[in-house]
């Protein structure tokens, strides 16, 4: 009886070891994975040349040489960071182009945060993309002002912004003061237009 109250000590001391044990083995690699992940977290320091830290727990790689997955996460992360006119021309060095099926086939194929191109969704996504103009009601960017308020004359903005169409006789110009037939001024002498379309068309006619 002793030697049976014994073995049953001994059986359980050893299941509470090897308990122990495994607890142990499933929250090492839960800490490794999570080193794993900061490594292969790309260091934006690094980018601009400013980081300081010898061991930093971000990779430091070269612009150039990212993987696609390296890439989706700078694209992920960049809208998230405070514009930097640095950073921003290391990324326009990299010549990233814009998603195809994003922007022109109805979607992307690949997983939210996953595709290593350009994604336009909002004015900040298309500063750091290089483009400084954006159109809220079309979700279009542009990289001059010129072209901005040639898009806003177009039939399509007009059509969107629920703004009546009245197209010029010539593409791109505003038609002077004064003049009447079948040109008009375009969706541009609306209300609507913001200040910069009015002093850019009124500087236009003051040069003639």
């Amino acid at each position: 009886r002793l030697e049976d109250e014994r073995g049953s000590k001994s059986k359980r001391m050893r299941k509470e070891k090897d308990q122990g044990e495994d607890i142990a083995r499933e929250e090492a690699p839960k800490k490794k994975r999570k080193d794993k992940a900061a490594r292969n977290a790309v260091c934006f320091r690094y980018f601009e040349g400013r980081c300081k830290f010898d061991d930093c727990k971000f990779l430091h790689v070269s612009p150039s040489k990212l993987t696609h997955d390296e890439r989706a996460q700078v694209l992920r992360e960049l809208p998230l960071r405070e514009y930097s006119k640095k950073l921003a021309e290391v990324i326009a060095g990299l010549n990233i182009p814009r998603c195809k099926d994003f922007h022109q086939r109805g979607g992307c194929k690949r997983p939210a945060g996953k595709c290593h191109f350009w994604h336009l969704t909002d004015a900040t996504v298309a500063r750091w993309a290089g483009f400084d103009f954006w159109c809220n009601t079309c979700s279009k960017a542009f990289t001059s002002k010129d072209q901005m308020m040639e898009h806003k004359a177009s039939k399509i903005h007009c059509q969107k912004a629920g703004i009546p169409f009245r197209p010029h006789k010539t593409a791109g110009t505003w038609p002077s003061r004064g003049r009447s037939g079948k040109g008009g001024r375009g969706c541009g002498q609306r209300q609507e237009d913001s200040e910069e379309a009015v002093s850019l068309r009124g500087r236009g006619r003051g040069r003639g």
